[in-house]
């Protein structure tokens, strides 16, 4: 684990250099509930071409908030390759991005909070999941386009998620979905609003537009020219073939 120090305005500079091995690298905390640190953190990508590889942040630190203002020089935490809060709360505030993250992890009954105010702070993310209990949280004061502007990313809730975003801002996904089914495209939101249906795990005045999907329909004929009535017998159905029945992709 790598204990941030309980002072603020701090620059850590990790390097994958050929001397860190370490895939990921974990934030730990532990003492009195509901403590609080800000440190500048700025994790990037050594161009060392025996460097080890991309760290994964993770967040263990039950009863803490962690704030990673990354306001060192504004520069972007290039070195991060996916993002968990197994535990605890973590903010990304001031000019913290990670353009090269491309999976974020919220644990049971952990927070993630994107304040940054950097454009296209997770533009990577290609899979978000949120566990019971889990928040995620976009400010109102964060970035335009937090996501991008490709609509690349699934997200999976658990049906005890809470995934909540702003008065005036339509988050697009690729995918959606809950309790591991997946939902049609459209338009959701926390209350049914015009056009939009409403998404119980859904928090506050914004939206998520999913790309268009619909299950496979079967346009079989049933006949009950078989030997008996199952629907497992094809000759039951037109051109004695069993018509797709799993409704899936």
């Amino acid at each position: 684990g790598f204990k941030l120090p309980e002072r603020a305005r701090t620059c850590y500079v990790v390097k994958n250099s050929d001397t860190v091995k370490v895939p990921t690298l974990t934030l730990t905390g532990s003492g009195v509930a509901n403590d609080s640190i800000s440190s500048d953190v700025w994790l990037y990508k050594d161009t060392n071409p025996n460097a080890a590889g991309m760290y994964n942040l993770c967040l263990d630190a039950p009863d803490f908030t962690y704030a990673l203002n990354g306001s060192y020089l504004g520069r972007p935490n290039t070195g991060v390759a996916s993002l968990t809060v197994a535990h605890g709360t973590l903010r990304a505030t001031g000019y913290a991005s990670f353009p090269n993250a491309t999976t974020l992890n919220v644990g049971t009954n952990a927070v993630f909070s994107l304040e940054s105010i950097t454009n296209n702070a997770l533009s990577a993310i290609v899979n978000l999941s949120i566990a019971s209990g889990g928040v995620f949280r976009v400010d109102a004061a964060c970035g335009a386009n937090p996501f991008g502007t490709v609509p690349q990313m699934v997200l999976s809730l658990d049906s005890h998620a809470t995934f909540e975003i702003p008065s005036g801002l339509t988050v697009s996904v690729n995918e959606l979905w809950i309790d591991g089914v997946r939902h049609s495209g459209g338009l959701y939101a926390s209350v049914v609003d015009g056009d939009a249906e409403q998404l119980p795990q859904l928090s506050g005045a914004g939206r998520i537009l999913v790309a268009d999907y619909a299950p496979n329909i079967s346009s079989r004929i049933w006949t009950g020219a078989g030997s008996d009535n199952l629907f497992s017998t094809a000759a039951n159905w037109d051109g004695d073939a069993l018509p797709d029945l799993t409704g899936g992709a």
